[in-house]
This record gives C-alpha cells, sequence and structure tokens, in this order.
C-alpha cells in the first residue's frame, strides 16, 4: 500500500512539473554553451538547460525555444538561462542579459499563462506576450504587444530563485497594450514601472532613472534633424531652412504626445525604432 502511495506521489510530481530545457532552433556562426567550465559548441537540434550559459560570437546568431516561446541572440551577447520551468497552468522564465542584446517572442503554450522576464544588472523588462528587444544598456523596445521596464535596483521579484512555478506571483489574465497596468503584466513590477507598448521604447540608465516615451521620442526627432541639418550643409541648403525644418519637428512631436499622451509615437519616429533584431528565416 505505501509503495502504491509513493509511487502515485511521485508520478503527480512528475507530471506537475515539466523538464527545464529548451531547444536549439537555429544557429549562424559561433554558438556555444558553457557546461562543467568547458565552452561547448551548439548546433540545431541541441537542448540547453536551466542555468546554463550560451555564447554568441562575432557576426553569430542563435535561435532557442521554450515551449511556445523563441529568443533569439544577437552577435556577441552572452545569457545565463536563469529559470525554465513550466505546469499545467504556467510557464516561468527567467533570462539575466550579461551582454549584447536579445529578441523574444512570447507565446502562451497550450493556453497557459506565462511568466517572462529579461534582466540585466540595470533594468527588467516583463511581459505576458509579447515581440520585443532588450540591450545590454539598459534599452527596451517593443514590437508587439507591452513591455512592463523597471529599475533593477527597485525590482523586488527573484523568479530565478523559486523553486516551484506556484512560487511565482501570476499576472493577470488577458493581452498586453498601452491600456494594460505594468503590474498587470508583472505583479513584482514596482512603483514608477514604465509601460513599453507597441512602437515604443525606452532606455533605463545606469542611476536607475528611466527615460521617459515622450523625451525619447524627442530625443529621437532632434538626432533625425541633425542629421537633416548636416546633409543640409553636405548640399549646400539654406541651414536656416534645416533649423526651421528642426523646431518644426521637435515642436511637432512634442504636441502630439501632449495631445494623444506619451503612449503615441508619430510614424516618422515609429520608424527611426528600427533597430529591432530581425528575425532568422
Amino acid at each position: 500500500m505505501k509503495k502504491t502511495l509513493l509511487a502515485l506521489i511521485l508520478a503527480s510530481l512528475t507530471f506537475s512539473v515539466f523538464a527545464k530545457s529548451a531547444s536549439v532552433v537555429s544557429v549562424k556562426g559561433k554558438v556555444e554553451v558553457e557546461r562543467k567550465g568547458s565552452w561547448i559548441a551548439l548546433k540545431a537540434g541541441d537542448t540547453v538547460d536551466e542555468s546554463e550559459v550560451i555564447s554568441t560570437g562575432f557576426q553569430s546568431e542563435a535561435v532557442i525555444k521554450f515551449n511556445e516561446s523563441i529568443l533569439q541572440l544577437a552577435p556577441l551577447s552572452r545569457v545565463t538561462l536563469s529559470k525554465m520551468t513550466s505546469n499545467q497552468k504556467r510557464d516561468v522564465v527567467d533570462v539575466y542579459l550579461n551582454t549584447g542584446a536579445v529578441r523574444a517572442k512570447v507565446n502562451h503554450s497550450d493556453s497557459k499563462k506565462i511568466n517572462y522576464t529579461i534582466r540585466n544588472p540595470v533594468a527588467v523588462a516583463s511581459v505576458r506576450g509579447t515581440d520585443f528587444t532588450f540591450q545590454d544598456n539598459g534599452t527596451t523596445i517593443c514590437t508587439e504587444g507591452a513591455v512592463a521596464v523597471a529599475p533593477a535596483r527597485f525590482y523586488k521579484g527573484n523568479q530565478a530563485a523559486a523553486e516551484t512555478v506556484d512560487e511565482v506571483a501570476e499576472p493577470e489574465d488577458g493581452e498586453s497594450d498601452a491600456t494594460t497596468e505594468a503590474t498587470d503584466v508583472d505583479p513584482y513590477a514596482p512603483s514608477g514601472s514604465t509601460l513599453v507598448s507597441n512602437g515604443q521604447s525606452t532606455t533605463i540608465a545606469a542611476d536607475g532613472l528611466a527615460a521617459t516615451t515622450f523625451s525619447t521620442a524627442v530625443s529621437q526627432a532632434t538626432s533625425a534633424v541633425a542629421a537633416v541639418q548636416t546633409a543640409a550643409s553636405a548640399e549646400s541648403v539654406s541651414s536656416s531652412a534645416a533649423a526651421s525644418a528642426a523646431a518644426s519637428t521637435v515642436a511637432t512631436t512634442e504636441k502630439v504626445f501632449k495631445k494623444e499622451s506619451v503612449l503615441t509615437i508619430t510614424a516618422f519616429l515609429v520608424g527611426s525604432l528600427s533597430t529591432n533584431i530581425k528575425w532568422q528565416q
């Protein structure tokens, strides 16, 4: 009887906690995983486990998949797969970006909820179903959905230390968009967290302060106008006309943001945010 009961308990545990590994979908160039103190080359079809470190070399990329979510590593990037676990109700993924940049397309598997976090010493980006890019300089660029971004020093969540999925607080149900509360995406999001929605970006500075979407947009516009001025000078076009264009662009950007709120970005600025990692075909 005792043996039967023990077998049932073990079977239940096996069923409720799934494997902590991801599959390598594709590699380009030099891609390695650190195992037992050595660096081992990865190829498509390999698996990588929780807590392992993956590194890409010069002009090299990798795509890995955990359940239905995809993570793409840019060249010269290194990540630690701090947490990859799931049960019947939820997936929990925590990735530490040591250096470089990654792009994640987070998808729900079997209608389950998902806690998906990418962090570095400066910033923490959390999603529940989104396409976004995260860079080691603290910049987050959202391509689809919305991302809750917080300074790392104020963030209280520690998903990587959780032994089971149930130890991680659940996000709210629903899709993420510009109207979503940061705490709906990530229950651990501290007060003042930034919600970055489709077509927007934000950067958390080393001091833990986030550039607002408005200031980011004005900075983008000003940089673009500076390029216009340089081109105008090179083509012997009136610099005063270029200066007028500069003032007009920044003023228009400011007007749009004040009128439509900081959750709106003009098509002009969206085009200037096209620094996202392109998905491998």
